[in-house]
C-alpha cells in the first residue's frame, strides 16, 4: 500500500505545475489529523485523550486573495464516547495567490454538535481561526495543512486545538503562466545625428526641373590640324677650283 501511494505521488509531481490563482475556482477535499482538548466544563471531557479528526471541506475563490469555504469535521475523544461535530463557514485570505506554496489565514463561524453516549445532543455557536497552506502539485491537485483553534459555547465552554493534513481537488478558473526570470532588452545603439545647414536643407527641398539635352543640328566636323612645315633653303654646291691630281706611286 505504501508503494502504491508513493507511485501515485511521484506521478502527480511529474505533471508540469503552474502557479494558481484561486479566483473562480472550486476545490473539494478531505482532511485528517489529531485534536487536543484545552478546556471543557463537561465532566466526560475532563480527562479526554487526544484522538482523531476526520472531515471534508469545500472552497471557492472570490477574488485573487479572498475565498470562502465550508467544512465539516468529526472530533472524537475518550474512545469515541464523546464527539464534536463542527459545521463552519469560513473566510480565507490567500497570502501568495500566484505561488505553488500558498499560505492562508482563515476564520469561521457556525454550529457544533456535542454528542455523548447516553446523553442528548447539544448544539452551540462556534467560532474558529487558524493558519494553513496549500501546495499545488499540479493545476488540479493540492496538498496542505492547517492548525485551528475552535471555541464552542454550549453553556459549557469547550476549547479545542486541531492539526490536520489536507488533500484537495480543484477545477475551473484559469491557469497562470509559470513565473520566469525577465530577460532584459538589448540596449539600443545610439544613433548619430548629422546637422545640415538651413540653406542646404532649403536647396534640397526645392524641386529641380529635369535638364533636356538639345539636339545638335548641322554640326560640322572640325578640320584636322594642319602640320606647319618649316621652309627649307636650297643648298648650292660650290665649284671645285685648282684641284691637282695626285701623282701615281710608280712615277716616283
Amino acid at each position: 500500500m505504501r508503494a502504491i501511494l508513493l507511485m501515485v505521488l511521484a506521478g502527480l509531481c511529474s505533471i508540469p505545475a503552474r502557479a494558481d490563482d484561486l479566483s473562480r475556482r472550486v476545490g473539494v477535499g478531505f482532511d485528517g489529523g489529531s485534536d487536543v482538548l484545552l478546556k471543557s466544563k463537561y465532566s466526560s471531557l475532563q480527562k479526554a485523550d487526544p484522538e482523531k479528526v476526520l472531515g471534508f471541506w469545500a472552497r471557492t475563490g472570490v477574488s485573487k486573495h479572498w475565498g470562502m469555504g465550508f467544512s465539516y469535521d468529526y472530533l472524537s475523544f475518550n474512545g469515541s464516547k464523546v464527539s464534536l461535530q463542527p459545521e463552519l463557514v469560513s473566510a480565507f485570505y490567500q497570502v501568495l495567490p500566484g505561488s505553488r506554496w500558498n499560505p492562508n489565514i482563515h476564520a469561521g463561524i457556525g454550529m457544533t454538535t456535542v454528542d455523548q453516549v447516553d446523553s442528548p445532543h447539544r448544539a452551540g455557536l462556534s467560532a474558529s481561526g487558524g493558519l494553513g497552506f496549500d501546495f499545488f502539485v499540479n493545476h488540479h491537485f493540492s496538498l496542505g495543512s492547517s492548525v485551528d483553534y475552535l471555541d464552542i459555547d454550549s453553556n459549557r465552554d469547550i476549547h479545542v486545538f486541531t492539526a490536520s493534513l489536507k488533500l484537495g481537488f480543484w477545477a475551473g478558473g484559469h491557469r497562470l503562466p509559470l513565473q520566469s526570470a525577465a530577460v532584459a532588452p538589448a540596449p539600443e545603439m545610439p544613433k548619430s545625428v548629422v546637422t545640415v545647414p538651413a540653406a542646404q536643407q532649403q536647396q534640397q527641398a526645392m524641386p529641380t526641373a529635369p535638364v533636356q539635352a538639345k539636339p545638335v543640328e548641322n554640326a560640322k566636323a572640325a578640320p584636322p590640324p594642319q602640320q606647319q612645315l618649316t621652309p627649307t633653303v636650297p643648298v648650292q654646291a660650290k665649284p671645285v677650283e685648282n684641284i691637282k691630281a695626285a701623282p701615281s706611286p710608280a712615277a716616283q
